[in-house]
């Protein structure tokens, strides 16, 4: 048997004798710098993270780490300093003698193999029944993943020599990668030799990074979209900066250097781990540590490991940050340039890589040709331009706030002279007027914009534009004064010249084309209507979607006709075709927190850092995870397909601010998750039943239950807001379903909706009754469950699962969950709640009670019980 790792127990005699007898201390060291993972105290910052025990000396004793694969041998070597009797050794797990093999001995040392076990453990040396040594064993499955190489230049690599190289590095967490080396990719429209600095945060790709990724995979559709691409780059404009990879995401941009492999290496622990520079967060000096996330080095930490483990299976392309294509959204947008007859100019040749369509959205765009200096906006703070008339009524109120309050002060009222209380009063009288007179002369401004809007006609803004920048233009143009439309609709610029000309249209947009000699290259838009007319297939229906029509015309004689939909695929044959009746899911996510940790707890301790929240949703749906809210926990989306078995997966961004749910404000919650308690060490004697609250001003101490600090007070409005947008997104998913027109009254919906989902989704289902089957409706963990209604009649199973809130609320509020108070869902029985089993009890709390990854329970209900998922 190959030995896969060999680990040193050194005995080292101390010097001092209790009870008469030598005290014998273990200090384990690795022989092998890469033989498997292992893991020992060495790092000062990061001491906490290592278990300490006690042994018979005085000095701590930090029990390492290491990793071994699920049902796979270990060989190691324990080598002992001072005298001790190999017969005396004993190996213990759980306080169960354990026979480990003896496969050689020396007069210091014995090689032994380490049990092929599934599951972790602990395994204690003992010498005549004394603890001298300790290792925690990680038992983890052999993952594995693809990583494809794109050079971008001329680069000679050895691809099995990397190979190897990263597996090295990976091994210690039991992923192995599989190295594709691609051609040379260079991209057409790419003229950049160094790559901008990106953020610092690893949070989003540049739009050079942008370009790079789909242009490769706009041109490679067949490529596997699960793997890690590591684009070969040739620089970046910091010289310091060898790789970039945005956190969690499965795209990495490294440059060529002496140390490529390590290069390659440390940049993808960014995506396929979720890890970070070891020197952030108060951690040890940069270039003080052998870590793979140092300067230097190649080992990681078994805390590195386990997210490497965790996050190696979610390969996502997009930040959290981009307008991702969706072929959802109630306005369509569409870019192209006309040449002086009306033709479209051709790009490559193709009619369709000539019509440009980056995006959908629920709004047409804001266009503004202001001509005036006081409205000119001079920066943006949210998507609000700022302008002169927004800073000069800033001054004049703030300056006639001081001047009210000094008049108010010259009063000699003897009463307010006399009272503290009346003079604070007065102070914050004058403020609140203040901040509601600025909000009102904000807003009233803003309100000044749309006299200067464009509704059609010429954009002067736009001038000397390229295609590629109006598109970036327009994409960063959003309009933040409603957020839908009441009709879906189009909106079209059209390059003629070095100006760009705006046109809202319908949903239809047709076309016609002519021969150029024997080429069909002649395109001119015709006409938009808001139905589907295809005559040469005897079709005609009120359109659900946006649609393209190509009328192929000949001596003024339609010949034949092609139609499209916004993403550019060809539905011609489809419109005829049968309708099967279909089985679809949809996931509805709920809060989205700004970092992406290792966990639920991690992800929140940033925002408490931070402060940071992601914009609401953009109410459009999706075809994938877009948003790596349920792959990355366990795969339980996958879990739900499996039992579910549908015919299509979409997803839906039920993501809104803190300030919509009960915790009223990001402020509120990070204040509660500071002071609730954690979970009790012993489940069967808890103490967290009181809080106690020191009222130092007072001098005095009070208790009351611990359940009352939960938010348990329903904010009706911001789950309206929640609902209203959710409503948009039905609208969108409505028209997903109807591409082909009017083909959704046969198919069947099933929701999962998490938390701040449950009330986007009840939007959702507003707009979808009557106009599709309700099959299945799985509620978990909901946010201000009782503010909201389902129709169980309706549905075929409805099921809520959550924590049992009158159960703990007082004799184990630990236990229960802080982010989402549960209570019931409003119109279903209590007949159909599911709690979360006593067996979870170890993995609950304020945080991982409502952690969607915890919820794979679930699936772990008995057939016909309450909750169960009936298999389709």
């Amino acid at each position: 048997m190959r030995p896969h790792l060999i680990l040193c127990f050194v005995l080292s005699f101390v010097g001092n004798f209790l009870f008469g007898q030598e005290v014998l201390r273990a200090d384990v060291v690795l022989k092998d710098s890469l033989a498997n993972g292992f893991d020992t105290f060495s790092v000062e910052h990061w001491r906490d993270q290592y278990e300490v025990i006690q042994l018979n000396d005085t000095t701590p004793y930090y029990v390492p780490y290491v990793s071994v694969k699920e049902n796979s041998n270990d060989t190691v070597l324990i080598r002992f300093t001072g005298e001790f009797n190999s017969e005396l050794i004993t190996f213990h797990v759980e306080d169960s003698l354990l026979y480990l093999p003896l496969l050689d001995q020396e007069e210091d040392q014995i090689t032994t193999i380490l049990p092929a076990w599934k599951a972790d453990y602990s395994l204690e040396i003992r010498h005549a029944d004394s603890l001298i040594g300790k290792l925690n064993v990680i038992v983890y499955p052999e993952q594995r993943e693809q990583v494809i190489l794109v050079p971008m230049f001329t680069v000679d690599i050895n691809a099995d020599s990397l190979e190897q190289w990263l597996n090295d590095v990976y091994g210690q967490a039991q992923l192995n990668l599989d190295l594709t080396l691609a051609p040379l990719f260079s991209p057409e429209d790419f003229e950049d030799t160094l790559f901008s600095n990106p953020s610092l945060s690893h949070d989003r790709f540049t739009e050079q990074m942008i370009l790079v990724r789909d242009a490769y995979f706009d041109s490679h559709i067949t490529e596997n979209r699960k793997a890690y691409y590591v684009f070969l780059v040739p620089g970046f404009v910091d010289e310091q900066l060898k790789g970039y990879m945005v956190r969690n995401k499965g795209v990495a941009f490294v440059k060529n250097s002496s140390t490529l492999y390590r290069d390659i290496a440390r940049t993808l622990g960014y995506g396929i781990g979720v890890l970070d520079d070891t020197w952030l967060e108060d951690g040890p000096e940069m270039g003080t540590t052998s870590n793979l996330m140092d300067t230097s080095g190649l080992q990681l930490t078994y805390l590195q490991w386990q997210s490497i483990q965790r996050s190696c299976h979610s390969v996502s392309y997009f930040d959290d940050y981009e307008d991702v294509r969706t072929n959802s959204g109630i306005i369509a947008y569409y870019f192209w340039e006309e040449d002086a007859d009306g033709n479209i100019v051709l790009s490559k040749g193709s009619i369709m890589n000539s019509i440009f369509r980056p995006f959908k959205r629920n709004q047409y765009s804001l266009h503004l040709d202001i001509d005036s200096w006081f409205f000119r906006p001079l920066f943006e703070i949210r998507g609000y331009k700022i302008n002169f008339l927004h800073l000069l009524s800033l001054v004049v109120l703030f300056v006639g706030s001081i001047f009210l309050r000094r008049r108010l002060y010259r009063i000699k009222w003897k009463v307010i002279e006399q009272s503290r209380l009346l003079k604070r009063s007065m102070r914050l009288t004058v403020f609140v007027l203040f901040i509601c007179s600025y909000y009102g002369s904000f807003t009233l401004v803003n309100e000044g914009y749309f006299m200067f809007e464009v509704e059609s006609g010429k954009l002067v803004y736009l001038n000397q534009f390229t295609t590629k920048e109006a598109i970036k233009e327009i994409r960063e143009n959003k309009n933040y004064t409603r957020i839908e439309e009441s009709n879906q609709g189009s909106e079209i610029l059209i390059k003629k010249g070095d100006h760009w000309l705006l046109e809202k249209r319908k949903k239809v947009l047709y076309f016609n084309v002519t021969r150029n000699g024997e080429e069909w290259t002649n395109c001119q838009f015709n006409f938009d209507s808001d139905s589907l007319m295809v005559h040469t297939k005897d079709f005609k229906e009120f359109a659900e979607s946006h649609y393209m029509v190509f009328n192929y015309m000949e001596d003024g004689v339609c010949q034949y006709q092609k139609v499209y939909n916004h993403l550019g695929k060809e539905i011609t044959d489809k419109l005829v075709i049968d309708d099967p009746a279909k089985r679809i899911l949809l996931f509805v996510n709920g809060y989205r927190p700004t970092s992406i940790g290792s966990n639920f707890e991690e992800n929140f301790e940033d925002i408490q850092k931070n402060g940071l929240e992601f914009d609401n949703s953009k109410n459009l749906i999706y075809d994938f995870d877009r948003y790596d809210y349920w792959r990355p926990w366990k795969e339980i989306d996958l879990l739900f397909k499996n039992r579910i078995n549908p015919s299509d997966v979409f997803y839906a961004d039920g993501h809104f601010s803190v300030a919509t749910s009960n915790h009223q404000s990001l402020l509120g919650f990070t204040v509660l998750t500071n002071s609730y308690p954690n979970r009790c060490s012993d489940l069967d004697h808890h103490i967290c039943q009181k809080k106690t609250h020191n009222w130092e001003f007072y001098g005095i101490k009070t208790k009351s239950n611990t359940s009352e600090m939960l938010a348990t007070k329903p904010n009706k409005r911001g789950f309206r807001t929640r609902v209203t947008n959710g409503q948009v997104a039905g609208r969108n998913l409505e028209q997903i379903f109807n591409e082909l027109p009017n083909k959704s009254a046969n198919d069947t919906i099933y929701i999962v909706a998490h938390s701040m989902g449950y009330a986007y989704a009840l939007g959702i289902i507003e707009k979808l009754r009557g106009k599709i089957n309700f099959g299945g409706l799985y509620i978990m963990a909901p946010e201000n469950a009782s503010s909201g209604n389902v129709h169980p009649e309706e549905w075929n199973e409805v099921w809520q699962y959550g924590s049992d809130f009158e159960r703990y609320r007082y004799s184990a509020p630990c236990l229960l969950d802080g982010i989402a108070t549960q209570t019931g869902v409003g119109g279903l029985p209590l007949g159909n709640r599911t709690y979360v089993p006593d067996g979870m009890m170890g993995k609950m709390g304020f945080f991982n009670t409502h952690f969607i990854g915890y919820y794979t329970w679930i699936f772990d209900i008995p057939k016909n019980e309450t909750g169960y998922i009936r298999q389709r």
